[in-house]
């Protein structure tokens, strides 16, 4: 690998005596990026956590308007507490609260911004019932 060649380009780069190739090149491993990653997680998990809510709200809002919960677990978890069925993701917002403050960054990055992609999408198709 010649030295004008990009992490990007390269998808290889080595790191503390490691080489590492794939996606996680694509994440900066110098110390310049470090903050900026912090911020990237502290706000994926920020909008993880707020689109939790808006699963629960919009959910509320899908079933006043006749829908019927897609998702098998939940509907059981309704079936099985009822009002108090909103309790069933708290183990999600602990999940999103482990990986903001224990996951390694680029780990972090890419499930929170899985998670809020994929609740975006729940929360978009509730309010379209």
């Amino acid at each position: 690998m010649t030295h004008a060649m990009s992490r990007a380009q390269s998808s290889r780069v080595e790191h503390d005596g490691h080489e590492i190739s794939g996606w996680l090149p694509l994440i900066s491993l110098s110390g310049a990026g470090a903050g900026m990653r912090n911020i990237a997680v502290s706000l994926l998990a920020i909008a993880a956590a707020v689109l939790e809510l808006l699963d629960v709200l919009s959910t509320y809002h899908m079933l006043a308007r006749g829908g019927r919960e897609a998702n098998p677990i939940v509907a059981w978890f309704m079936h099985a507490l009822g009002p108090a069925w909103p309790v069933c993701k708290l183990p999600e917002v602990a999940l999103i609260v482990i990986l903001w403050a224990l996951a390694p960054r680029p780990v972090a990055v890419v499930c929170l911004g899985l998670m809020s992609a994929g609740y975006s999408v729940v929360v978009y198709q509730n309010y379209l019932i």
